[in-house]
């Protein structure tokens, strides 16, 4: 609960050195227990993040953020289920970014580079459950780095389930708007399921 203000900056967590081989942490790549108000990444060409093939065998995502307590996060530039060029998929097991009973964080920004490349994961790009008020904004889900061709997460490429409600997709100021395409294996690119309420997906 006292874990804040930390910053995570131009790492390479679960690929090997030249960014463009798997060399996976068992679990997840990164976690924040109940630990709020901390940095993942940052606009700058260095400051974000590859966090990929993670999570094997232990059927874990490439970053999970659980707890009341961890809210007023932020995770910009980062590259979650790809290799550091955002050209190939080094899949993360399950999730790229997985949210559970964690209100308030924001995925992604509307500035030039604040934007996650979240693709090529084994199930879904973000998968939310009992996540609330939280802001998903100019992020590329599905897609290469260009934003126009496929790297599909497996399964949904955003899933809201559980009472998540209230979250925001996009927006309607510029840069705001998600590029969201591919999704794999027949699944729908959103899933807002049963006593998910009052949530937004703009621009």
């Amino acid at each position: 609960a006292n874990a804040t203000s930390n910053q995570v900056r131009g790492n390479l967590i679960g690929v090997a050195s030249g960014g463009s081989s798997a060399l996976g942490n068992v679990n997840a790549g990164l976690g924040f227990s109940d630990a709020g108000g901390n940095l993942l990444g940052g606009a700058g060409a260095t400051e974000g993040n590859t966090i990929s093939g993670n999570g094997f065998p232990a059927n874990n995502s490439g970053i999970f953020i659980t707890g009341g307590l961890a809210r007023a996060n932020r995770f910009l530039g980062n590259r979650i289920g790809t290799d550091s060029s955002g050209s190939s998929a080094i899949a993360n097991r399950y999730e790229g970014i997985y949210i559970s009973s964690a209100n308030s964080n924001v995925i992604g920004g509307t500035l030039v580079g604040e934007g996650n490349l979240i693709a090529g994961n084994t199930t879904r790009g973000l998968r939310m459950t009992n996540s609330s008020y939280s802001e998903i904004r100019g992020n590329l889900f599905g897609t290469r780095s260009d934003g126009v061709n496929s790297l599909a997460n497996g399964q949904f490429n955003i899933e809201l389930e559980d009472r998540s409600s209230f979250n925001t997709i996009g927006g309607l100021t510029a840069g705001a708007g998600n590029r969201i395409g591919f999704s794999g294996g027949g699944f729908a690119a959103i899933r807002i399921r049963d006593s998910a309420t009052n949530n937004a997906v703009l621009g």
